[in-house]
């Protein structure tokens, strides 16, 4: 039997729980365990048809077709400091854009569209401000959850749960969990890195840029292969059956042309197959396999080459990314425009590329 789950506290829904929204029904506004009538479910109370129905838990609504679907979505992880907050915000309003060219829909789930207008995108891209780091859950008790449902040309649909996760609630998973559940049960997993954790980068492209420096990459990424494993019941001999996506962000302040000989070794250049195009309307398998063979190339030469050794070992199928949220850098809190570089590659990995499909080894 499929076990229903809640996108937003992460935890198995055990019972059904409805709102009743007859108006002049003394349960209006309440939450009803719905009877059967007539093949639909009814109030107890006034007999009519209920509303939307909500999680037992956290009293989240929960769509309306997710016992129908696969629930399908990609979990993003990463320390403190990488980025994730811009690139999430980013990376969403980008899949809007993209709707035409891949002739996809997507759409906001309760009120997802009201918690990233408020306090992602108006901020962003409406103040021109730079986005605050996210404070663990030990202080702000909650986080938000944008869930998205994307409808694909094929008919396939796939949930997009973003959670905007403080990189101490990824390293201290035991604490947390419902984060702990979120990077379980995804089908994918896109973890996010920083140019600085090569050798002499920050140097290079300066501090400002770098992430934690209390950040420990390695540590963070373990810690959710042994929570994966662990819930899913994995054993070491196996590798984790999920793609994983490992994805360099800010990666704009490696792409100008070297200045010396000690930028020459350091940065990537304008010569880089991130600027070359990938073909529009389809996932682009060669223009992303050349920056693949890039990227892993220079983490693995640049840093000390443990994160390449642990993503080959640990999954079965692993990707790396080069993207950049703003596209340039801000000045202090200000940045007047973004321009976005390949933010969408990740996903259009994981949604169209021949080899990332995972065992559906979870129950639900």
């Amino acid at each position: 039997m499929v076990q229903l789950i809640c996108f937003h506290c992460f935890q198995e829904i055990d019972k059904e729980l409805y709102i009743c929204n007859n108006m002049r029904c003394a349960s209006c506004n309440s939450e009803v365990v719905p009877n059967i009538s007539g093949g639909k479910r009814v109030c107890p109370t006034c007999g009519k048809k209920v509303g939307f129905r909500i999680c037992p838990n956290c009293k989240c609504q929960i769509p309306f077709d997710q016992e129908n679907q696969k629930n399908i979505f990609y979990a993003i992880a990463g320390v403190r400091g990488c980025g994730k907050t811009h690139y999430m915000t980013v990376l969403i309003d980008r899949m809007k854009e993209l709707s035409n060219e891949f002739e996809w829909n997507i759409q906001g789930i309760g009120d997802t569209e009201e918690i990233y207008r408020n306090n992602y995108y108006n901020p962003l891209f409406k103040n021109h401000t730079t986005l605050e780091g996210t404070d663990p859950l030990s202080i702000r008790k909650d986080y938000d959850v944008l869930s998205y449902r994307l409808k694909l040309k094929s008919g396939k649909t796939i949930y997009l749960h973003f959670i905007d996760t403080a990189g101490e609630d990824v390293r201290d998973i035991r604490g947390t969990s419902a984060i702990g559940n979120y990077l379980s049960y995804a089908q994918g997993l896109i973890y996010i890195i920083d140019p600085t954790i090569c050798n002499g980068v920050s140097d290079i492209v300066g501090s400002g840029h770098g992430a934690d420096t209390d950040a420990d990459y390695i540590s963070t990424f373990n810690s959710i292969c042994q929570t994966i494993r662990s819930f899913n019941r994995i054993g070491d001999r196996k590798k984790i059956p999920i793609p994983l996506a490992i994805v360099m962000a800010k990666v704009d302040v490696l792409l100008r042309e070297p200045r010396n000989q000690e930028e020459m070794s350091a940065l990537l250049g304008p010569e880089s197959a991130i600027n070359k195009p990938r073909v529009k309307g389809k996932f682009d398998e060669e223009n992303s396999y050349a920056i693949d063979q890039e990227i892993r190339g220079y983490v693995g030469k640049y840093s000390s080459g443990q994160l390449n050794r642990a993503a080959e070992l640990e999954f079965r199928t692993s990707r790396f990314f080069g993207v950049s949220a703003l596209g340039k850098d801000p000045e202090g809190k200000k940045i007047d425009e973004i321009k976005p570089i390949r933010v969408e590659d990740p996903i259009l990995w994981l949604i169209y590329g021949k080899s990332t499909k995972p065992d559906l080894f979870h129950l639900w």
